[in-house]
């Protein structure tokens, strides 16, 4: 057990060594606090206040608060650009080191291909879980600096409804999306670090597994395809949304966390059988 944290410590070291582990980090920084900084104009935090507020019965001020803000970069962040950060990590992973050598030199000592790789994706795993409660932990800290405490508003897309719930439950709701939000982006990464475990560059397992995420989001919003919506991971990312509804569907959300769950171990095994039986040449 020893050996084996040991060898835990130094994946961990590597991945914290490599600049691109805090990419995600900066730009999420970045993007939150550009949009607070556009929300200081006058005209435009009152076209943000008329949009939130344009639903009847919901026109409460109270409901343009710091959850309502942080519900809204979170979902926005979900929707364009979080994936991307998991995928880099885990689709550079195995590759890179494949690619610079440093994977063979690894497997000269006495550990097998299986440990190695079940070591690197629990790394990702780890990365992408803190990535996710960053995600949601700074979007919430920037909505309570502009907006402060209030009402959660949130509107549901495809018309599922328009809900509204006090500060502390609004908060609570907001809390327990995280962990769905959480396995939605390690499923990604998981997708991401089976094309890295195939002989491709790194960049190549990252972009495949984005362009194949984007594919997927992009048949699911085809109306011609909406009798096939099921097949979709896009569904089940969505999934998230509905602890948002007044009574939470556990047995749909439970039966999405199921697949995602299946689908994260799939990609898993597909990738180490990959893995196994490869030719690393020196």
């Amino acid at each position: 057990m020893t050996l084996l944290l040991r060898q835990f410590f130094h994946v961990l070291l590597a991945l914290c060594a490599r600049k691109r582990t805090y990419v995600g980090f900066g730009i999420v920084i970045f993007l939150d606090l550009f949009f607070l900084g556009l929300l200081q104009a006058d005209n435009i935090r009152d076209a943000a206040r008329r949009h939130f507020l344009k639903h009847p019965g919901y026109s409460d001020p109270a409901n343009f608060s710091g959850l309502t803000v942080a519900h809204f970069i979170l979902s926005t962040s979900l929707n364009w650009f979080a994936a991307l950060f998991p995928a880099l990590i885990a689709g550079d992973v195995v590759a890179k080191e494949v690619e610079d050598g440093t994977m063979q030199m690894t497997l000269v000592r006495p550990i097998s291909r299986l440990r190695a790789l079940a070591l690197r994706w629990v790394a990702c795993a780890l990365y992408t879980c803190t990535f996710a409660v960053f995600l949601a932990a700074f979007a919430l800290a920037c909505g309570y600096v502009d907006q402060g405490f209030g009402n959660l508003l949130v509107v549901l897309p495809e018309q599922r409804g328009v809900f509204a719930y006090a500060a502390g439950p609004g908060l609570v709701r907001f809390v327990m999306a995280v962990p769905f939000q959480a396995l939605c982006l390690l499923t990604i990464a998981s997708a991401a670090f089976l094309l890295s475990c195939c002989e491709v560059r790194p960049p190549t397992a990252t972009f495949s597994t984005l362009s194949i995420l984007y594919i997927d989001r992009f048949l699911y919003d085809t109306e011609f395809f909406r009798v096939f919506r099921s097949w979709f991971l896009a569904t089940r990312f969505d999934e998230w949304l509905r602890i948002y509804e007044p009574r939470i569907p556990w047995e749909q959300l439970g039966g999405s966390a199921l697949i995602l769950l299946i689908a994260n171990l799939a990609f898993l095994v597909a990738g180490c059988c990959i893995f196994q039986q490869r030719d690393l040449k020196p």
